[in-house]
């Protein structure tokens, strides 16, 4: 499907045309990486230049810290210890 610059688009079309999930659209949009604009009470459409821009860019890199507990063997077993996914 070719993008229009000016025309507006669902997020489950964003998706399909990034090639990601809807979540993943949600969550860019969440971030700020890109714009929609709020329809309605729950409808959010993006504009297809912002499309192009984050074709262009691609999506940031989703470096995110999560807890994992150490191996049984480890000293202070059970506690969390942070790694960096991404």
């Amino acid at each position: 499907m070719a993008i229009e610059p000016l025309k507006f688009y669902k997020t489950e079309e964003v998706a399909a045309e990034l090639g990601i999930s809807r979540r993943s659209v949600w969550n860019l949009i969440k971030r700020g990486e890109l714009k929609a604009r709020q329809i309605g009470r729950r409808r959010y459409f993006v504009l297809g230049s912002d499309i192009l821009a984050m074709g262009t860019e691609g999506p940031k890199e989703d470096k995110r810290v999560v807890a994992r507990k150490r191996s049984p063997g480890k000293k202070a077993s059970g506690t969390l210890v942070p790694r960096v996914i991404g």
